[in-house]
């Protein structure tokens, strides 16, 4: 197992934002897509993904080139509505789209202003899927055993919203 670990992101270094003259606007929290000119957030992962938050302008549509090999992508609808592959999701819906399906490019039509989403998507794991109220682990006994650590505090502090970011990644780091 990987030793967890916990970032502050936000800033341009680590989230970069993409402005597309069609009225849409990118911003990469984990990966990229294969269309952005290689702009890629500063995050390393353990397997490909790619997680953004798009805002869009009304008639306005978004594209991104998502590799086929991730298979599912899911997009959640912050706020607005959007048209994706013919179907409208509302906000606070999710929408689930096989990357084989759209051919590898996926458009998202915003129908409303102020749309804004949440783009997930990578590579499959190929790993059995077990989970438990909000934890996802490979089986029972490792969600028996996050559960006991999330109950002794092993999981760390939760966050202080009224903390700053610097002043909360000092928080973190006393920790």
């Amino acid at each position: 197992m990987n030793e967890p670990q916990v970032l502050v992101l936000g800033g341009d270094n680590e989230c970069p934002t993409i402005i597309e003259a069609s009225g849409s606007t990118t911003k990469l929290v984990v990966g990229g897509f294969e269309d952005s000119n290689q702009v890629r957030a500063s995050v390393t992962t353990l397997s490909q993904m790619t997680v953004a938050c798009v805002s869009i302008d009304v008639g306005a549509v978004w594209t991104g080139k998502i590799p086929r090999s991730f298979g599912t992508i899911v997009v959640y609808v912050r706020s607005g509505r959007i048209e994706i592959n013919g179907d409208q999701v509302d906000a606070f819906q999710t929408a689930i789209v096989s990357a084989s399906a759209c051919a590898g490019e996926m458009e998202i039509l915003a129908l409303e202003k102020s749309t804004d989403v949440l783009i997930l998507a990578g590579e499959p794991l190929n790993q059995p899927v077990v989970t438990g109220g909000s934890f996802v682990m490979t089986s029972e006994r490792d969600i028996s055993i996050a559960k006991s650590d999330y109950q002794r505090g092993k999981f760390g502090i939760p966050f202080d919203h009224k903390l700053s970011d610097e002043a909360w990644a000092e928080h973190v780091k006393r920790q």
